[in-house]
């Protein structure tokens, strides 16, 4: 379990980021 939240987290956090540095990415989310 601990590694799959890891690994989620970190997926998360990486759209996060991206969405952040591209905002017609961040677009496509909305």
């Amino acid at each position: 379990m601990l590694v799959d939240l890891a690994g989620v987290s970190s997926a998360v956090a990486n759209t996060v980021w991206q969405a952040l540095c591209d905002p017609s990415l961040a677009m496509l989310w909305l």
